[in-house]
């Protein structure tokens, strides 16, 4: 899903950027991108649960218990990644090093998992609910989903979104908005992409919306 491509482009980033912070602004920085994760990541667990969860208790039971079970686990390394970034952003030039890598440690584990966990959502979770619902009930759902979220959520989930997507899911996402959402929504969400796709692959989409 584009969410989750989203999720995993700036998941993979952060990883980068904590590999390579050796100073104390560096570590600072990465403690407070991951605050801006974190919330992201919390919020995209609680639309699962809300949205899709209902469904799957129709559907599975047990899967739902998977899925919940899952969701409660990575939520607690989500939370504990959130007080180690916390005691990063209070390290200093003793303890930098130390501080540093072992946050890069344990966001590394905790990404292995959360990977495996997004591929399990998109082939299993999926599988059960294209089997049970039409395309177009899907996308009522996912419709439903994407309402519930307030504007400036909104705003930083498309941030990390749409820089991973390719320019026919771009044009697909913004298209969709401009046929669904008022035009204010979609001149912002237009805006927005423009600042935070790559050059070439805007004007594709700029093309084509044209």
């Amino acid at each position: 899903s584009n969410v989750h491509k989203g999720l995993r482009r700036a998941l993979c980033a952060i990883l980068g950027q904590a590999g390579t912070a050796g100073e104390t602004g560096e570590l600072r920085a990465v403690a407070s991108r991951w605050r801006e994760l974190q919330a992201l990541l919390c919020a995209h667990h609680h639309h699962e649960d809300v949205f899709i969860g209902p469904h799957l208790q129709r559907l599975s039971p047990k899967l739902l218990a998977r899925m919940e079970r899952d969701h409660d686990a990575l939520q607690s390394e989500i939370l504990a990644i959130g007080a180690r970034a916390q005691e990063l952003a209070l390290a200093d030039a003793v303890d930098v090093d130390l501080r540093g890598r072992a946050f890069y440690r344990q966001l590394a584990a905790f990404l292995s998992r959360y990977f495996a966990h997004m591929a399990e959502e998109e082939s299993v979770y999926v599988e059960v609910l294209q089997a049970a619902y039409s395309d177009a009930e899907l996308a009522a759902i996912e419709a439903a989903l994407v309402a519930s979220i307030e504007p400036a959520l909104m705003t930083a989930f498309c941030t990390e979104i749409m820089p991973a997507l390719t320019a026919n899911e771009c044009f697909d996402m913004l298209d969709d908005v401009r046929r669904n959402a008022p035009a204010v929504v979609f001149a912002g969400m237009s805006e927005l992409a423009e600042h935070v796709v790559q050059a070439g692959t805007w004007r594709t989409v700029e093309r084509r919306l044209l």
